[in-house]
């Protein structure tokens, strides 16, 4: 019975970034600068380049992302990996509790706790969705665990 669990899963299951979220990230920040640039020069308006240059900074990051190779979320037998601007963070199955999803208003959610943390909040959050919805993302990744968990 547990090598037929194990053998459920297959090697690694890979899970690219949410193109539109950070297509739509890039294309917003990109006309916020725009028109505050374009009032910094027409008005003179100090504060609106300066707005304009701190706005630009979450343009650039998820531009960023939008670079293949820079991010991803990788499952495999043993646990995950993510991955945001080349920096990968991993966490083994045995060592997190299940995957949590939550939504608010827009903004989609999935995270965990480490073994040890009080159940009810996750203190961990993935950074991205990658592509499916939140509760969709916590149940692929919940029978992962589970799954390799029962494998030994």
């Amino acid at each position: 019975m547990t090598e037929t669990a194990g053998q459920e899963l297959p090697e690694t299951l890979y899970l690219p970034p949410s193109r539109a979220r950070w297509v739509f990230s890039l294309v917003l920040s990109t006309i916020i600068v725009a028109v505050n640039l374009y009032m910094f020069l027409v008005y003179s308006v100090a504060g609106l380049g300066i707005m304009a240059a701190v706005i630009a900074i979450p343009g650039i990051a998820a531009a960023v992302q939008l670079i293949p190779g820079s991010a991803g979320l990788w499952l495999d037998r043993r646990g995950f990996t993510s991955r945001i601007f080349w920096t990968d963070r991993r966490r083994e199955w045995k060592e997190i509790t299940p995957i949590l999803s939550s939504q608010t208003g827009l903004l989609q959610l999935v995270g965990y706790n480490r073994a040890g943390d009080a159940p009810n909040k996750p203190r961990e959050v993935l950074p991205d969705t990658y592509g499916i919805s939140a509760n969709e993302l916590a149940e692929i990744m919940n029978h992962w665990r589970d799954t390799a968990i029962k494998a030994g």
